[in-house]
């Protein structure tokens, strides 16, 4: 039995502020982590700056604290959320140029998911939100994320709202957002499905407005406030000579047939700026360009960098050979100061600067990019915060060739209005410089990450072993995973093989030093023999070895699940694939995998008994297995499980009694059993109103004690969703958390065995939470 931990280790500290909640909660701190898909500033107001993400929801920035602060936690976000479900992602953000107070947030995942989206309107900065369910269903994670805002302001009526939806058109709001009509005025012209992709008022012009929508001659304007539109005289709708050229000598064909308008921007200068593809993005663009559009005279002028006879320093590097990719990102300054990135550029992404409204260009990539290095990038020696704190995981871009990539992605870039600053969001972190005027004189700006209190990671698994250097260990998607050594600073990412998502993750119960992993590689290390999608260690991850052999049926887009068993001896791993047969089993680390006898089911209900060796549980489909020779064999037992093919859920082990465990089903009950499984009885509610979304165990409150039970969901009828704790196993559930503090909800979590009230959070786009009950 290994003793319990006292809460208060300087590095595990998960303290913080004071809420009406029964728990001290925490992020545990990886900064950043997902796609920055827009940057948005108040245009009279200094350091009112906004972010939004595909997943994560919005952030507001914090000048004095220097921090972005989470402004959409309220949300929940999983299959028992009702109406909250699909809200997390922020489509787009809307100010009110007249009144810094007033927000407004477009919310919606997934058009799939229509119908639950829904507009959040906030007269305190997003400290407080009114909610109006959209007549339209949004995409905040679908293609063209990266786009522009597609809800505007009408600044000359300030309770006016325009929507650009991606199904059906145009729509506009008199009330704040509380009731929508569509325009139907406007030509409902799209491609990709993306819809309108772009929306603009003219601050100058009263009933002046720009509509971008993603289709060749998209871009249309109103001068009568939305009662009539033409398509703007002029705008291109065929590629350039100078595309045609670079498609002809690369060899790739192009993806449309003309420009398509990703993002719009009007200038000080009164030009209107936009960025074009071939395809929507973030991912699969090959070609765009840059124009520039005079409404003044109607003159439109081709501003791409880096074409045949521009003015951009340094020079581009001229590989017509090279797929170039498109253009996204905009941001207008005083005068004539316009700044454009690229989009899926090869490793050439960048930001450019011109000061001449986009006759000469400042190429910052290459500025920033060490001697020698190829493609655009920084040291690695630099991705640090603005205090000097390393983004240790940021190498996983170039695998430890010393160098980070300047950036992928880049969608998000702003000017800031008041001062020399300029941020450029990536999919992975917000970079920024306070001097981006060195530019002018041809240095490179110095950059700092600015990503502190961002936390967008999508969790997959999490681990807490009873004993070893850390108390935490996370699988996540595209950084793949961490050993969690400090909660305060963030952690470098699991040594080779670097995965790009880790979906199964485990310890062994009673050798707390051996831990397994499976995942996603769709980059293996070169030179490395055995299967890189899955590995052991025997030193709590200080280094890890690739099994020798992967198990069969093995997809490369999916990892499994794996389980250890208590000796550290023995590997069970369930391939995410029907095969017709049971999870396989190894005891020569990966050597050699067989399949049992007994079992013909893949399932990621499976887990080991963290006290006696060679003994696995399995519940799938609404049967529950039991082998007790290392997985080799498997009898049906389960006794009291509700059954049926319908019922899916997974054994959680005590990691102190053998043969003392847990299974949970989702939707129905949580089901405890004393004798390996043989007989299971339900906790109070189970079958009626006890609805758990995740669960898990941690340390009791004395030696001698149950274990504390920890779940996301719901415990009775009187109870709302949300993070609960029971220290007499669901007889009584304390709840942990309070309604401003849901974070989209949880997609895993896990109890610290070693430390009394403590579990750590899990959710898909807000990174890790770490939870402590107060007075413990």
């Amino acid at each position: 039995m290994f003793p319990l931990r006292t809460f208060g280790l300087a590095a595990l500290v998960c303290a913080v502020g004071s809420w009406a909640v029964t728990a001290e909660l925490k992020p545990v701190t990886i900064s950043g982590g997902g796609f920055i898909s827009g940057l948005v500033a108040h245009p009279t107001e200094k350091d009112l700056i906004y972010a939004r993400t595909d997943i994560g929801g919005t952030y507001r920035w914090n000048a004095a604290k220097w921090e972005w602060e989470p402004i959409t936690d309220f949300i929940i976000n999983n299959a028992l959320a009702g109406n909250g479900a699909n809200l997390l992602g922020t489509e787009s953000i809307a100010l009110d140029p007249h009144n810094p107070d007033r927000l407004y947030l477009a919310q919606g995942d997934y058009v799939q998911w229509d119908p639950w989206a829904a507009f959040l309107v906030s007269d305190d900065r997003g400290k407080t939100f009114k909610q109006y369910r959209s007549p339209v269903p949004m995409g905040a994670n679908d293609m063209g994320r990266n786009g522009g805002e597609r809800l505007a302001v009408n600044p000359h009526w300030t309770d006016e709202l325009w929507f650009g939806s991606r199904t059906q058109g145009l729509w506009r709001s008199t009330d704040r957002a509380q009731t929508w009509s569509r325009m139907n005025q406007l030509p409902d012209s799209s491609t990709y499905g993306i819809g309108i992709i772009s929306v603009i008022f003219d601050p100058k012009n009263v009933g002046t407005a720009y509509v971008a929508s993603h289709a060749v001659g998209g871009l249309w304007v109103t001068w009568d406030g939305g009662a009539n539109w033409s398509q703007v005289g002029g705008q291109p709708t065929q590629w350039s000579d100078w595309t045609k050229s670079i498609v002809a000598a690369s060899g790739t064909a192009i993806q449309s047939s003309g420009p398509l308008p990703i993002k719009i921007a009007l200038g000080k200068n009164g030009r209107l700026y936009i960025t074009y593809s071939d395809a929507p993005g973030p991912w699969g663009v090959l070609y765009g360009e840059v124009w520039s559009y005079d409404p003044t005279n109607g003159n439109w002028k081709h501003i791409t960098p880096s074409r045949e006879g521009a003015n951009t320093y340094p020079a581009p590097t001229g590989n017509k050979k090279v797929v170039p990719g498109g253009w996204n990102g905009i941001s207008v300054g005083n005068g004539d100061t316009v700044v454009v990135s690229t989009l899926d550029a090869n490793g050439e992404d960048s930001v450019y600067l011109s000061r001449d409204a986009g006759n000469s260009w400042k190429d910052l990539g290459k500025l920033t990019t060490p001697a020698g290095a190829g493609g655009n990038s920084q040291k690695e020696s630099d991705a640090k915060l603005r205090n000097g704190t390393p983004l240790p995981w940021l190498s996983f871009q170039n695998r430890g060739s010393g160098i980070v990539g300047f950036g992928w992605w880049l969608a998000a870039i702003l000017l800031d209005p008041f001062s020399d600053r300029l941020l450029y969001g990536t999919g992975a972190v917000i970079w920024a410089t306070d001097a981006v005027s060195r530019a002018d004189s041809n240095q490179a700006p110095s950059w700092y990450i600015n990503t502190e209190g961002i936390e967008e990671t999508a969790i997959l698994v999490l681990k807490s072993p009873p004993a070893g250097p850390a108390h935490l260990f996370s699988g996540m998607y595209d950084l793949g995973g961490m050993r969690h050594d400090d909660f305060s600073v963030p952690q470098p990412m699991y040594s080779k093989p670097t995965f790009s998502s880790t979906d199964g993750l485990d310890f062994a119960g009673r050798a707390a030093n051996v831990l397994a992993r499976v995942g996603r590689n769709d980059h293996p290390d070169a030179g490395v023999a055995g299967c890189t999608q899955g590995a052991y260690t025997t030193n709590s991850g200080d280094s890890w070895t690739l099994f020798q052999t992967c198990v069969p049926s093995l997809e490369v887009g999916n990892g499994g699940t794996i389980a250890v068993g208590a000796d550290g001896k023995t590997f069970v791993w369930s391939p995410s694939k029907a095969d017709g047969k049971g999870p396989y089993t190894s005891s020569d680390y990966g050597k050699t995998w067989t399949a049992p006898s007994g079992l013909s089911k893949q399932t990621t209900g499976i887990a080991a008994d963290r006290v006696q060796a060679n003994t696995f549980y399995v519940y799938v489909e609404g049967d529950f297995f039991v082998s007790t020779d290392g997985g080799k064999s498997y009898t049906k037992k389960g006794n009291g499980l509700p059954c049926c093919w319908t019922y899916t859920g997974t054994p959680v082990t005590s990691n102190l009694r053998a043969g003392e465990l847990w299974v949970s089903v989702k939707g129905v009950g949580i089901y405890h059993s004393t004798d390996f499984g043989n007989t299971f009885t339900a906790l109070a509610g189970s079958g009626s109103s006890l609805n758990p979304a995740v669960f898990s165990i941690g340390a009791p409150q004395t030696p001698n004690a149950t274990e504390t039970l920890f779940l996301w969901g719901i415990p009775s009828a009187s109870q709302p969703e949300g993070l609960y704790m029971s220290t007499d196993n669901g007889g009584l559930w304390t709840r942990l958390n309070d309604d401003a503090h849901n974070y989209g909800g949880a997609t895993v979590i896990s109890g610290d065995p070693r430390i009394y009230g403590r579990v750590y959070i899990g959710m898909n786009g807000r990174g890790i939470i770490c939870a402590q009950a107060l007075g413990t």
